[in-house]
This record gives structure tokens, sequence and C-alpha cells, in this order.
């Protein structure tokens, strides 16, 4: 490459001098390599009139492709730089449903927003899809409730967030500070279906407290479930993250759920391949944003508007 450059740089100027001159290089080491380089080559390159080198029709033929060359190379220089640095590049995250609406857009915009050359895959499926998912290399990154079973992904802890209960705006236990089993005793209940590890959880709480809910719809979605209760069709305990999104939109209130139901949230990643920077970077910025929404909650959950 250090010989090409020379190549182009004595085009340009037609003295070996001034384009030691524009490399930063002593005369020598840019006459050794041009010669080195017409040696491997076999071509002359270059002919001297009058003090000055005139280009050969061989030199006339190869610039421009070299040229070419020497642009890419260094565009291929940046993008490692760029990519090196976390700025450019293609990310790919599954997600549960929970964090499809009320975290993840909020990431990828954080995210993309100071990273304008990246570039983001966002696809939301059940976590055993998930795990799948980022197992078989599709995703580099997933989030998932259930803990997986294949070896060839890493378990972290993520989040581990205390359920909300949700009520319409008019409820009368809208004034309460919290919400226990025995307030919801024959209360219309909205429920995700039951193959929810969370949905598992819950309905434990409830069988110990011997409280019976009237669960008059299951869903297999948790904004779903947040959509038909600011409706009117019931309450629900759900999770925090898809609660908020809904809040946000008024109509319902949010308030403390005891005892405490965690809605436990892992990050998966594939075992035996290091992430790249860009899918780094995305699980800090994830963590960033959790814990404004974190913020987030536990203000929406003392309100009284």
């Amino acid at each position: 490459m250090r010989q090409l450059a020379v190549f182009v740089a004595v085009y340009r100027r037609r003295s070996v001098t001034e384009a030691a001159e524009a490399l930063h290089i002593t005369q020598p080491t840019a006459s050794k390599l041009l010669a080195e380089l017409e040696r491997i080559s076999g071509l002359t390159l270059f002919t001297r009139e009058q003090g000055r080198l005139t280009p050969t029709m061989d030199a006339e033929n190869l610039i421009e492709p070299v040229e070419k060359m020497l642009v890419a190379k260094e565009e291929l220089k940046r993008n490692f730089g760029r990519v090196a640095r976390g700025q450019a590049g293609h990310v790919r995250v599954s997600t549960l449903p929970a964090f499809s609406v009320g975290l993840i857009p909020e990431v990828a915009d954080a995210f993309l927003r100071e990273r304008p050359e990246a570039t983001a895959d966002l696809h939301t499926a059940a976590s055993t899809y998930v795990i799948e998912a980022v197992a078989n290399r599709v995703a580099d990154i997933g989030f998932v409730t259930a803990r997986p079973t294949d070896g060839r992904v890493i378990l972290s802890a993520f989040a581990a967030l205390p359920a909300v209960c949700v009520l319409p705006a008019d409820d009368p236990l809208a004034t309460r500070t919290e919400i226990w089993p025995e307030d919801l005793e024959g209360r219309r209940f909205v429920s995700l279906d039951r193959q929810s590890p969370f949905r598992e959880r819950l309905d434990h709480v409830f069988k110990e407290a011997k409280v019976a809910r009237r669960i008059v719809i299951e869903a297999g979605d948790a904004a779903m479930v947040c959509k038909y209760v600011s409706l009117g069709n019931g309450l629900t305990v759900i999770d925090p993250i898809s609660a908020l999104d809904r809040w946000r939109e008024g109509n319902i209130i949010l308030r403390p759920f005891q005892p405490e139901v965690m809605f436990e949230v892992y990050s998966v990643t594939p075992d035996g391949t290091a992430l790249s920077t860009l899918a780094e970077q995305f699980l800090m910025v994830a963590g960033t944003v959790l814990k404004a929404l974190q913020r987030e909650i536990a203000d929406a959950c003392q309100n009284h508007a």
C-alpha cells in the first residue's frame, strides 16, 4: 500500500521529492518504494524528461483503479474506527413482548440518536424463541423472563421489577397507596394467559392469600391487558414497564402491589462469542433507560390525578 501511495503521489506531482514531502517521508524512501513497485510489477511507470517524471501508458492505465483502491482502503479504515468506537454497524435485538413497547423503543431512540450511522433490527418474540434466536446467532442480544436451559447462551440478570396494580382512574381503590390481594376479592380481573411465568407467580400469591379473582379476560400480551383495564373491563397486576406505557396515555392509575411479585428479566447473549461493541453499548443504554423508567414508575404510583 505504501508503494501504491508513492505511485499516486508521484503521478500527481511528477516529482519524487514533492511526492515524498506530501507523504511525509524522505526522498530516498520514496524512490526506493517506487523502484520496488516497478520491480515487483515488471512495469516501467515513469520516464524522466527534462528533470520531470512522465507517466508511461502503463501508469496511465493503472492510476484510476489504484486511486479508487486507496480511497476504499481509507474508507475501510474509517469504518473500522467507527465500528470499534460503536458509532457504526448493525445490532440485532430480540425481546419479550413486555419490553417491545415500553422499553426497547426508548432504548433504540436514545441509542440511534447518538449513532446516526448505526442500524438496528428489533424483533419481538416469546422468551423461548428469543433464546433460540440468540443461540443460533440470529440475534446478538435478547431479553427474556424464562430461564434458558440452552448451553449455547449466557443468562445475566437485567431487571427485577415489582409488579404494580393497574386500575381504571375512577376506581374506588385509586385512593389507596398500595393494593393487597384481599382488596381484589371478587373483583373483575384482566390477566395474562397461563403460558406466562409471571402469571404463575401471581396465581400463587392469590392462592396463598385465599383470594378469588373474577378473571374476565385473559390475554397473551401485557400491553393489551392494560388496554382492557383502561376500557373499564377490570383491574390487573402486571409488570410496571407495560403499565407505565399505558399510564402515559391517561385513564388508568398505578399503585404498588403487596406482597411484591417480581417481574424478572434476563439479558441473553451467545456463549463463546464476544459481543460486538454496538451490542455491548445497546445493553448499557438499555440499563440507563431502565433506571429512568423506574423513577417514572415510582412517580406514577404516587400520582393521584
